[in-house]
């Protein structure tokens, strides 16, 4: 599947913005944000099982936008704009989570179609 047209199916099924005033822990590279996380469940809710490639999406658009967060916070703001999530960013996360050999040609699919 094109990867642009998984992150434009992720635009349109996350909320354009997420409060981040929520959050708990957060320190370098870590912490939780709950209005996100139940944000991730809503969406991965509504994709369907048999879906892996939206499924990945999800979790990928997730880890782009927890990032997000993470640097938001430490700037004192109190929400994100999902928004300002780039397709590089979203692809770099679909990769990385693509690096296990076990998913070598669904990689190798991933990275043919962004060419």
């Amino acid at each position: 599947m094109k990867s642009q047209t998984l992150f434009d199916d992720m635009m349109g099924r996350w909320p354009e913005t997420i409060r981040i005033d929520d959050a708990s822990g957060v320190a370098d590279g870590g912490g939780m944000f709950p209005t996100l996380s139940h944000a991730r469940d809503e969406v991965e809710s509504g994709v369907s099982d048999a879906n892996e490639w939206r499924k990945l999406a999800v979790w990928a658009f997730f880890q782009a936008a927890h990032k997000l967060a993470i640097n938001a916070y430490h700037r004192n703001c109190s929400s994100i704009s999902l928004k300002e999530i780039s397709i590089s960013e979203f692809e770099r996360f679909m990769l990385m989570n693509l690096s296990d050999e076990s998913w070598d040609s669904e990689r190798e699919l991933f990275e043919l179609s962004h060419r």
